[in-house]
C-alpha cells in the first residue's frame, strides 16, 4: 500500500491501538496484545487512558473530536488522506506529466497564444515535491529566455513549512543515489539534506484552499495547473467546484493536469482532452 498521510482540521488528540479482537472480553481468553480493536470505546466512553497505546503507534487510529452542538446544529470536519511522495521525485526520472508539458504542451500553449513567461500552479502541493520537481524540469527544458514562475499552495500549514525549508531525511530520499543527492542537495545535518537554492528559486509557496477562488487570484492567469491525486477525495459537488476554479484561473487554451483517477471526460464542458506524449491533459475551452 505504501505510506499515507492524514491531514485533519484542528489539532485533535490521536488515539492508537491494534486491529485485534478483544478475546478476553468475548471468550475469556488472554489477549495476545495489550491494545485491541475496542480500545477507542474504552478510552472515550469509559475514560480508560491505558486502553490506548501511549507510544501512538498501531494498526488502527482515530482523531478524537469533542464538540458542543446545539439541537439541530451541524458542523463539518475535513480530513484528507494522501499518499506520501518519495523525494526521489526531486531528481530527473520519467515523470509523464512534466515530460508531456515540456515536450508537446508548450507547442499547444503557443498555438493558444502563449508567449513570454510560463506561469504554472501546483494546487495542493503538500511538502513541495511536485513544484520542486517541476522546477527542475523547467530548468532543464531550455525555455527561451529562461522565464517561468511556479506558484504552489496547500491547506496544511505544517506541510507548507516543510516545503519552504526543503529539508528531507533518509526515508524521503531512500530511492536516490549518492550522486543524485550530491547534485541536487546539500548536507544539512546528520542524515538530512536540503534541496540546493538553485533548485528552489522560482517556486513560491502560500496557504490556499482549492475550493476558495481567492487562493487562485493573481494578476495574470496560469498557463498550466497541476492538481494530482487530490480530487479523488472530493464529493462530486466539491469536484465540480474545484474544476470551475481551475477554469477561472487558467488562460484560454491553458492546460490542467490531474491524477489518473480524476478524469474530466464526461464531467466538464469547460475542458477538452489532449494527449501529450504519454499523458493526458485537459485544455481550457473558450468561455
Amino acid at each position: 500500500m505504501g505510506s499515507y498521510r492524514l491531514a485533519l482540521d484542528g489539532n485533535p488528540p490521536l488515539l492508537f491501538t491494534e486491529n485485534e479482537t478483544n478475546t478476553q472480553a468475548l471468550w475469556g481468553l488472554e489477549n495476545t496484545r495489550p491494545y485491541v480493536k475496542d480500545s477507542f470505546h474504552q478510552r472515550i466512553v469509559k475514560g480508560r487512558e491505558q486502553a490506548v497505546n501511549p507510544e501512538q503507534t498501531g494498526t488502527k487510529a482515530c482523531a478524537w473530536y469533542q464538540l458542543d452542538l446545539a439541537a439541530g446544529q451541524t458542523t463539518i470536519l475535513r480530513l484528507r488522506l494522501t499518499r506520501m511522495t518519495d523525494l526521489s521525485r526531486l531528481v530527473p526520472y520519467v515523470e509523464a506529466d512534466f515530460e508531456g508539458l515540456f515536450a508537446e504542451g508548450l507547442a499547444e500553449l503557443r498555438q493558444a497564444g502563449w508567449s513570454g513567461e510560463l506561469r504554472m500552479l501546483c494546487a495542493g502541493c503538500s511538502s513541495g515535491e511536485e513544484p520542486y520537481t517541476l522546477n527542475i524540469y523547467a530548468r532543464q527544458a531550455g525555455l527561451v529566455g529562461g522565464r517561468w514562475a511556479i506558484d504552489a499552495f496547500d491547506i496544511d500549514v505544517d506541510r507548507l513549512k516543510m516545503a519552504r525549508e526543503a529539508i528531507y531525511g533518509v526515508g524521503s530520499l531512500r530511492s536516490t543515489t549518492e550522486a543524485q543527492r550530491a547534485q541536487y542537495f546539500s548536507g544539512f545535518a546528520a542524515d538530512r539534506w536540503q534541496l540546493r537554492r538553485a533548485n528552489r528559486e522560482g517556486v513560491g509557496f502560500a496557504y490556499g484552499n482549492i475550493l476558495d477562488l481567492d487562493s487562485f487570484r493573481k494578476p495574470q492567469l496560469y498557463d498550466a495547473i497541476f492538481c494530482r491525486n487530490v480530487l479523488i477525495y472530493f464529493s462530486e459537488a466539491a469536484f465540480q467546484h474545484a474544476v470551475a476554479n481551475f477554469a477561472r484561473a487558467l488562460r484560454q487554451g491553458g492546460l490542467l493536469f490531474l491524477g489518473h483517477s480524476e478524469s474530466l471526460i464526461g464531467r466538464s464542458d469547460r475542458f477538452e482532452t489532449v494527449r501529450l506524449e504519454r499523458c493526458i491533459a485537459y485544455r481550457k475551452l473558450r468561455e
